[in-house]
């Protein structure tokens, strides 16, 4: 039970992370409180029994607040999930690959789970109508997407991708629409889109040469499926946005 009136004036997630360090299941050394955020978090990891698998799992918790919408957010990607039955498999794979290079926490300029799911979904959204043979096409085709992604680009469930106008432009290296606050971008903290894009065109060089690494983003195999994916120029991505 988190305590209100703390006298030693803790804010409930200090609170929240003392008490955390008590369980045999929290690695006490991974907790880490970061409060600088709109959302102040509990970053720890959570080690599982045996009979849970036995590995661990990375963990981030906020505590409800007049401006939290982690539920509203948690609604709308399960109602995403469901409508996309690819949406699941390539962000869990694109999510565990960001994970490995550092690119996947909000507050330290990577690409939050929920972004990153809005963008996926936006992509499939875009690619309605269009035919293709696996999940991994999808993934090849989004990921290429992204590795030319720039500020001018927009991701929207609503829309898919399109072209911001020039006077709309932000100074937000990425935008994606935040379906639950119209016109906000839930990218806006995403400074770190420059690493991340040259992350993913190495991995995608990797898979496109045949390379078989053992990493989470191990796609090689499926290459021969991609739909050209690694032969395309920007000049067809502009094509694939104005379609």
């Amino acid at each position: 039970i988190l305590e209100s009136g703390n006298e030693t004036k803790e804010s409930f997630v200090q609170q929240l992370a003392r008490h955390l360090r008590k369980f045999a299941f929290i690695n006490a050394e991974s907790l880490k409180v970061v409060e600088k955020t709109a959302i102040p978090i509990v970053s720890v990891e959570y080690i599982k029994s045996d009979a849970e698998g036995g590995k661990s799992l990375m963990i981030d918790i906020s505590v409800q607040s007049p401006n939290h919408k982690g539920l509203l957010a948690a609604a709308v990607v399960r109602e995403l999930l469901e409508i996309f039955p690819e949406l699941c498999p390539i962000t869990l794979v694109i999510k565990s690959f960001l994970q490995q290079q550092g690119l996947s926490k909000a507050y330290t300029g990577g690409l939050s789970s929920y972004c990153l799911t809005l963008m996926v979904a936006s992509f499939l959204i875009h690619q309605a109508g269009r035919k293709f043979p696996s999940p991994a096409a999808l993934l090849l085709d989004f990921l290429h997407l992204v590795s030319h992604i720039n500020r001018t680009w927009k991701f929207s469930i609503a829309l898919g991708i399109s072209k911001i106008p020039e006077s709309e432009t932000s100074f937000d290296p990425l935008f994606v629409e935040d379906p639950l606050q119209a016109k906000k971008n839930a990218a806006q903290n995403c400074f770190r889109i420059t690493a991340i894009k040259a992350a993913i065109k190495e991995a995608l060089e990797r898979a496109e040469k045949g390379w078989v690494r053992e990493t989470h983003l191990d796609i090689s195999a499926s290459t021969s499926t991609s739909s050209g994916c690694g032969e395309r120029q920007e000049e067809e991505e502009e094509g694939m946005l104005n379609k």
